[in-house]
């Protein structure tokens, strides 16, 4: 039955975007069969919601010139869901908003946003076999380099629904070793038909050796197979036209080493270097393009008395809906400060994206954000946020700037019953393309009731 209930929700993935209704419907009729709250050491939790709004947007196209504003409504159902017992875990949590535009319903098609997180943790048998199923659905950026979502509902986005499947077992060689080894089944997939649906099979093994309470080491081998087909022009190549069918499918290896260190109580140090190498058939002819890559991602987090402070670099290569896949380097810190009933949380550094055959640099942006959120009483607080990024994008030679604002207030009405005022401020320009200029102005007004 739950074979069948993940058929289901994975058709219905590929057919329609209410998949968020369908696939809750689905499998929680299949839990209330299968996992009963009678069980010996069972525990579960659903948690419905309800959120209504409107909002007043002044340029819903982010448009330069002839910018139209509308008046949004808002209905979103989210349901929260939990139930764990001594075969598996099961984690759902979701929503699905439903948007009206007064003025431009004919014009929107793209009004709903749905999003799913649903999460399976099996024991097979107890302490040495599971499986691990993770599947999350919800609106994502057609460029990885620029988060659309943060400044519109439908621009320049698509759906995105990732399946992951992950049988392993675990041994231990010693008391102090852990080595695991598995496969994953990873199935990417996109609503718009433009971008590059993925398919990735891997096996892996890797190992921990605790040397102290705070000292271990690990290490792990890793192969890849990437299926992908779509309608799009390669990032492997410089080609100027696009590609259907199967787009450069590759072959990936992984090797890497690492070890993590806690210096001082909760302060950490971990450090992971590795290699990769790429093997990539040609599309005009039989030879293969062989890439080697060295990999790292190094994390330093230290506890102060009045702050966290957190170093984060890396290389890694991330999908991209339009190009396959990426390769990222990221140099970033993060400021946290709690004091009494304030948060703030400053964070900024760069992010390179580069083509991974010829690691050529595309794309750069440098960001740097900022969060305070305070609560007035027991039952109000207030959350300020800005952000700014400069993108340059060095195949067009073209530079923009990116500055977000927002203000939103919570008001606990009643036990369950949330008001929420918030207003949120974009502005983009760019010297080069002045069609890329524009500035949007949105107000909202929400009340959420949890059941």
């Amino acid at each position: 039955m739950i074979d069948k209930a993940f058929h289901q929700c994975f058709a219905l993935t590929k057919k329609t975007g209410s998949v968020l209704i369908y696939c809750m419907i689905i499998m929680l009729s299949v839990l209330s069969v299968v996992a009963p709250g009678s069980v010996s050491g069972a525990e579960s939790r659903i948690q419905p919601a309800l959120a209504i709004g409107e909002e007043y947007n002044d340029n819903i196209f982010l448009t330069s010139e002839n910018r139209s504003s509308d008046f949004i409504s808002r209905v979103v159902p989210a349901i929260n869901f939990m139930y764990k017992a001594p075969l598996w875990d099961w984690d759902l949590n979701g929503y699905y908003e439903y948007r009206y535009y007064a003025r431009f319903h004919d014009y929107v098609t793209q009004n709903t946003i749905p999003n799913l997180n649903l999460a399976n943790h099996t024991r097979i048998k107890d302490e040495y076999i599971f499986l691990d199923v993770n599947d999350n659905y919800s609106k994502t950026s057609l460029d990885p380099v620029r988060n659309f979502t943060q400044e519109s509902a439908f621009i320049n986005q698509t759906d995105k629904n990732v399946l992951t499947i992950v049988p392993y077992f675990i041994i231990r060689p010693t008391l102090q070793m852990t080595v695991t080894t598995g496969y994953t089944y990873s199935n990417i997939w996109y609503k718009d038909p433009a971008a590059i649906d993925q398919v990735y099979n891997i096996v892996y093994t890797g190992f921990q050796q605790d040397i102290s309470k705070r000292f271990n080491m690990i290490g792990g081998i890793k192969h890849t197979q990437n299926n992908n087909s779509g309608l799009a022009v390669s990032s492997f190549t410089n080609m100027n036209t696009a590609a259907t069918s199967t787009v450069q499918s590759y072959t990936q290896d992984d090797v890497y080493l690492g070890q993590r260190y806690e210096y001082v109580e909760n302060s950490v140090l971990s450090v992971t270097v590795g290699n990769t190498w790429f093997r990539i058939p040609e599309t005009q002819t039989d030879a293969v393009k062989r890439v080697s890559q060295v990999t790292w991602d190094a994390y330093l987090t230290q506890i102060y008395s009045t702050m966290t402070v957190t170093y984060e670099t890396g290389l890694r290569f991330i999908p991209d809906p339009e190009k396959i896949s990426r390769r990222e380097d990221r140099y970033l810190v993060t400021i946290r400060r709690d004091s009494g009933r304030t948060s703030i949380i400053a964070a900024g550094g760069l992010l390179e994206y580069r083509n991974i055959v010829s690691k050529h640099l595309e794309n750069s942006t440098y960001l740097i954000s900022g969060t305070i959120d305070h609560s007035l009483s027991s039952k109000s607080k207030i959350i300020l946020n800005l952000e700014a990024d400069w993108y340059k994008d060095y195949v067009g030679s073209t530079k923009t700037q990116r500055y977000l604002s927002g203000a939103r207030f919570e008001r606990l009405l009643a036990e369950k019953l949330t008001l929420a005022l918030f207003y949120n401020y974009s502005h983009v320009y760019s010297p080069d393309v002045s069609s890329s200029n524009y500035f949007n102005n949105r107000y909202s007004v929400e009340l959420r009731m949890v059941f």
